[in-house]
């Protein structure tokens, strides 16, 4: 057999390999991925470009998360005790405070938990007031701080954050600080040693072990949260970083919204860390299960943490119901708006029967490709009544659902594919006309710095920016 022959059986062998795994990899894809808009994009790329699609599918495609279930089962049920100690103190707290209010059912089953009553919730808007808040209340520590965050940065507010931390742990105070491995990649070694250095149990939330999940980098714990002594919480949109409190040149005003509260509520959102927690480190710090009702404040507050490693699909059953659930009025807040089929038709129902459906989008992007594709959504829910808006004022990157005159959704979670179905997520649901009337208060402001958005705003950029829309559009299930 001369060279050339030998080479043009070698390409070709090569080739069909490649296509055989592409079929595989298209098998996979259909059997193992949740939705079918996903399973057939991935299908039809798998079997039609495997050369560029299949590396990208084993990195980007996986969307259940077995090992943190798996982990958590593990090492003699060490977190087991955890839910049963909760679910046998929260029952005395368990409630809505106005019992006329809507039907909240399904956000209890979804959450495992019931709504409790006694909480003091307070809504904070910006990251300035948040994070001065979480300052006040780590300096008042006793016993122990537990911080998450998906993104930390070594600038001045991480560095004011580092000595707060460090001084309440000369103090005695424990302190157990998490972070997630891919949000936060660039932060520095240095900050990292001096918060070890200084008796900080320090964790990064990887999904990454051993070489079969080696390029893996779905299943990022976006959650946010500061806990004291189990008696105090605040969870929402920021994370640890200059830009979070509009302090940074590219944005300069950036526009957010965090809770902070009291209560049996705090303990649900302990839970959520102690489980993260478990995961990177195999064993829990000794922690306060039991619940206390705030001193001020009868709110009606529950905690639903989501993620891929839920039975069921919490964030995205969640969002759908709240929508489902709107008799009267949807204000929506969502920095990434690209929501699949079937939140696009509950939102256009809700519109069709009369609801006021107002979503409010970024006007200043900060990730291009999904700031390209919510454009062909304006085209999509045209004559349906649900009406956009875009915010002028520097980034707005809240996560907030109001539904109707007595309930509010605030947390990490976004309305795209991550956040349904492949982040960690918290969202904190407050059942209160009087808490309601403060976040319409303060969406209302939100309104007044925006400019209204139609499908106009997408044809007129013209065919070429269409295109690109249309094809970040396709990338939706990854973005």
């Amino acid at each position: 057999m001369n060279f050339e022959v030998y080479q043009l059986l070698s390409w070709s062998a090569l080739l069909l390999f490649i296509h055989i795994i592409g079929l595989l990899s298209a098998v996979n894809a259909l059997l193992r991925t949740r939705s079918s808009q996903s399973a057939i994009g991935w299908a039809i790329s798998c079997l039609t470009f495997p050369y560029i699609a299949v590396p990208a599918y084993w990195i980007f495609g996986k969307v259940r998360f077995h090992g943190y279930v798996s982990d958590l089962r593990s090492s003699n049920f060490e977190i087991a005790h955890l839910d049963a100690e909760l679910q046998q103190h929260i029952p005395e707290y368990a409630g809505l405070a106005e019992d006329d209010l809507l039907s909240c059912h399904v956000f209890q089953e979804l959450a495992e938990m019931p709504f409790t009553r006694h909480n003091d919730i307070e809504l904070l808007i910006d990251g300035t007031d948040f994070f001065e808040e979480v300052f006040r209340r780590i300096e008042q520590a006793r016993d122990y701080i537990l911080v998450q965050f998906f993104i930390i940065r070594a600038d001045a507010l991480g560095e004011r954050m580092r000595d707060a931390l460090l001084k309440k742990s000369r103090q005695g105070v424990r302190v157990f600080f998490l972070y997630d491995q891919i949000g936060s990649q660039g932060i520095s070694k240095k900050y990292l040693s001096e918060l070890r250095r200084g008796g900080i149990d320090l964790r990064s939330f990887r999904t990454s072990r051993g070489w079969s999940t080696r390029f893996q980098i779905n299943f990022r714990n976006h959650r946010k949260a500061v806990i004291v002594d189990g008696e105090w919480a605040a969870t929402g949109g920021a994370n640890l970083g200059l830009e979070y409190c509009g302090e940074t040149e590219k944005f300069s005003d950036w526009r957010d919204t965090m809770v902070a509260f009291a209560g049996p509520a705090v303990q649900e959102l302990q839970l959520a860390f102690a489980k993260d927690w478990y995961f990177v480190a195999r064993k829990l710090p000794e922690m306060n299960w039991h619940p206390r009702r705030a001193a001020d404040g009868d709110r009606s507050v529950l905690v639903i943490p989501t993620g891929p490693a839920d039975k069921r699909e919490t964030a995205h059953i969640a969002v759908i119901e709240a929508i489902n659930s709107a008799e009267e009025r949807l204000w929506i807040t969502s920095p990434y708006f690209v929501p699949d089929d079937a939140v696009i038709r509950a939102l256009q129902l809700a519109a069709l029967r009369g609801v006021d459906v107002r979503i409010i989008l970024p006007e200043k992007p900060d990730h291009l490709m999904v700031y390209w594709a919510s454009f062909t959504y304006l085209e999509e829910f045209a004559d349906t009544g649900v009406r956009f808006f875009r915010y002028t004022e520097g980034f707005m990157h809240q996560k907030v659902i109001l539904i109707d005159e007595a309930l509010a959704m605030i947390g990490s979670c976004n309305m795209d594919n991550r956040s349904f179905h492949l982040n960690f997520e918290v969202m904190v649901l407050v059942a209160s006309r009087s808490f309601a009337r403060q976040v319409a208060q303060m969406l209302a402001e939100d309104f007044r710095r925006c400019r209204p958005a139609g499908c106009d705003d997408y044809h007129k950029r013209g065919p070429a920016f269409r295109v690109i829309a249309r094809l970040s559009r396709l990338f939706s299930p990854i973005l």
